[in-house]
Formats: structure tokens, sequence, C-alpha cells
């Protein structure tokens, strides 16, 4: 159980991967729809039922109304994204980098041919469209996701709303292996699974680990090395994080080019 970045609470298991918020957790638990959820918080404590009167009905809620205060204002800003088939601009693109469309699916890696933000305030915006010239995938991360636009300019090539929890390839790791690799970005996870290596990536390379998903890593492999980008920013993290959990630390010397 953690709080996430919009304070909410949620819960995560590494066994299985159900994850979710309070009104997920007690629907698993009673095995029970939307309404009768909040029939149980409500009766286990104590509440008015003022306070819980959201889609108090047999339907399953909103995306609004899981992220919403009482007020109705959205805690955390909420990506939505439409698919389309893979093309052959798709397969010219990640071929570049020896990545088959497969080893994508495998990754929770689709693509899009719209996304559309819902802002704090409830406004529906359109964030992106997809074009020959720019085409837009969508990584589905924990609870999370990640937009990323490969030919768009710096401001507009990603969008996400990940919290610290949501780390980059940990779905699709073994549950034991001898060597785990924490790499800076999700195109080094799926080519260092290419060459045999299981990888994962952080939000960003001065992320930390949360304390219970770094337990976790460490139950499941023998070693872990930090192999980040080999610009400064990416040496000095990539040292900093190897000595915060105690992992190896590994770069590409410049004169490799």
């Amino acid at each position: 159980f953690y709080r996430s970045s919009s304070n909410q609470l949620i819960h995560k298991c590494f066994s299985c991967g159900a994850q979710g918020n309070v009104f997920d957790f007690v629907s698993k638990l009673h095995n029970c729809n939307f309404g009768k959820t909040l029939n149980i918080i409500q009766n286990t404590f104590k509440l008015s039922k003022n306070y819980v009167n959201a889609n108090n009905n047999n339907s399953s809620p909103s995306i609004s109304t899981m992220d919403s205060t009482k007020s109705g204002q959205i805690l955390k800003t909420q990506i939505i994204p439409t698919y389309r088939n893979w093309n052959k601009i798709d397969f010219n693109y990640w071929s570049k980098y020896y990545i088959p469309l497969e080893l994508l699916d495998k990754y929770n890696i689709k693509p899009c041919s719209r996304v559309y933000i819902i802002k704090r305030t409830g406004e529906y915006i359109l964030f992106a469209e997809h074009s020959k010239t720019n085409p837009i995938y969508c990584y589905h991360i924990g609870g999370g996701i990640k937009i990323y636009r490969p030919y768009s300019e710096k401001k507009g090539k990603w969008a996400n709303n990940c919290d610290t929890f949501d780390i980059q390839g940990i779905e699709q790791l073994p549950e034991k292996g001898e060597l785990l690799i924490i790499t800076s970005s999700m195109k080094d996870v799926l080519v260092l699974k290419l060459m045999g290596y299981d990888a994962i990536a952080l939000g960003g390379e001065g992320n930390k680990i949360p304390e219970p998903i770094l337990d976790f890593l460490w139950a499941c492999f023998d070693n872990i090395i930090v192999f980040y980008d080999n610009d400064k920013a990416g040496l000095e993290y990539g040292l900093k994080l190897s000595k915060d959990i105690g992992a190896g630390n590994i770069f590409i010397p410049l004169e490799y080019g």
C-alpha cells in the first residue's frame, strides 16, 4: 500500500500484478460491484450517505469518478488513448532499433490514432493525432500511461500520468534471475531484452526506487547493475542510484562512439 502522487491510497501486488485504489481493493476483497463497494465502506466506517454518494448504483465508476475529490475536481490528469492497428510506419520506426512489433505487444505498447487528456477541471482536450510523419505510441506501465511521439518537438514528445511505482518493464520480469539491469528508457529495456538481458527503466534517471519495489527486486535477482546514458546527467545519476541501492554501475565510454 502506498500514497500516489495525487495522494490516493493505492494497493499493488507484485506477485499477481493486481492494483488499484481503495474502491478496487474492497471490490476485489468482497467480489462485488461498485455500488455494493460504497455501501460496505459506508457501513464499515459509519460514514454519512452524503460522503459516499458518487455513482451509488450497480454500474462501474467513470474515469473521473475514480480520481475525484468530493467537490468533483479531478486530482490526477487522465490520459485517454484511442488505438489503431500496427502499420508499415510503425515497423519502419521500430526496426531501426531491431525491435519487432511482437515484443512491443508483450510490453503493453500500443499504436494510437488519437490521445485525449481530461484536465483537472474535467475538460476534454485533444493532445495528439496520428499522422504518417508523426506516429503516436502508448506505454501501459503499472497503473499509469505514458504517451510517446518520437518525431515531435521536445515539448509535445511525451505525456504521462505515472508515479514512482509505475516502473517500465517490471511486469515482464521473471520470478527469479541472475542479473537485472536498470536502464534509462523503455526503448533500452526492449533492446536489452533482445540481447538476452532482463531490464527495467524508472520514470526518469533522477528517480528513486520505492523501498518495497527495491526489496522485491533484490529478492528476485542475484545481481543488479545500473546502466544509464553516458552523458553528464546519465553518469551522475547512474552512479548515485547504484550507491543508493547497493548495485553495480556500468556505462559505454564515449571513445566507442
